[in-house]
């Protein structure tokens, strides 16, 4: 059985440039096997806990077994048990997050 939790607030999805000099120098800490071609040109950056996620990051749900999974848009695993669930808005511009353990 797996437990997904969410505050359900919509959280932005952003190019690199919409963040702060500091926070753009993390995010390309992070993203390191990125250029900086690729990183300005990619749109999809979002903050959670402190952590700089990008949509690409994610897995299909539709791609899992789980039943509770598949009513998000994708999955990420922080490990065996658990992981972060992203759900797109409507807009398309941001994103549900939340997580998930078992």
């Amino acid at each position: 059985m797996i437990t997904i939790k969410t505050n359900h607030q919509p959280r932005e999805l952003k190019y690199i440039f919409d963040f702060t000099e500091a926070e753009q120098k993390q995010i390309r800490n992070q993203y390191d096997w990125m250029n900086d071609g690729d990183l300005a040109c990619n749109f999809g950056f979002f903050k959670y806990r402190g952590m700089y996620h990008h949509l690409q990051d994610f897995l299909k749900c539709s791609d899992t077994q789980n039943d509770e999974l598949r009513k998000w848009d994708g999955y990420s695993n922080d490990s065996y048990f658990s992981g972060l669930v992203i759900k797109l808005c409507e807009d398309n511009e941001s994103v549900i997050v939340g997580t998930y353990y078992s």
